[in-house]
C-alpha cells in the first residue's frame, strides 16, 4: 500500500458503500462529503492506523478505503488534509511491487 507515516499520524479516506443503484440520490450521513461526479460519500478519518487497521475502521462504518482516485476525490483529499499521504484502497499485499485496487479493476506496477 503506497502510504507513508509523514508525522505521527496516518490517515485514510473512506468511500461509503451503497447497495442501491440510485446512488446519486443518497443522502450522506453527518460528517461525510457527497461528491458530485463519482456520486460517492467520502470521509477523511484522522486516526493513526496501518493499512489493515484503516480498512477495518472504514468497514466498521459500512465503507471501504477509496478506490479509483478521480480528480474530485484527489481534490477532496488535498482540501481536507494538511498532509499529502493517505491510505487508499490500493495495495501490493498479493505480490510485492504489483499494486491492485480492492476491486481488482486495475494493476499498477511500480
Amino acid at each position: 500500500m503506497p502510504c507513508f507515516q509523514f508525522t505521527s499520524s496516518i490517515f485514510c479516506v473512506c468511500v461509503l458503500l451503497d447497495s442501491y443503484l440510485c446512488a446519486a440520490f443518497k443522502v450522506c450521513p453527518a460528517g461525510w462529503f457527497k461528491t458530485a461526479t463519482s456520486r460517492s460519500c467520502l470521509k477523511l478519518i484522522h486516526t493513526p492506523e496501518n493499512w489493515t487497521g484503516a480498512r477495518t475502521k472504514c468497514q466498521a462504518e459500512n465503507a471501504d478505503l477509496v478506490i479509483k482516485l478521480d480528480k474530485e476525490k484527489q481534490n477532496f483529499i488535498l482540501a481536507n488534509n494538511r498532509f499529502i499521504h493517505v491510505w487508499i484502497g490500493l495495495n501490493d499485499r498479493r505480490q510485492e511491487g504489483t499494486f491492485n485496487w480492492l476491486d481488482d479493476t486495475q494493476k499498477v506496477r511500480m
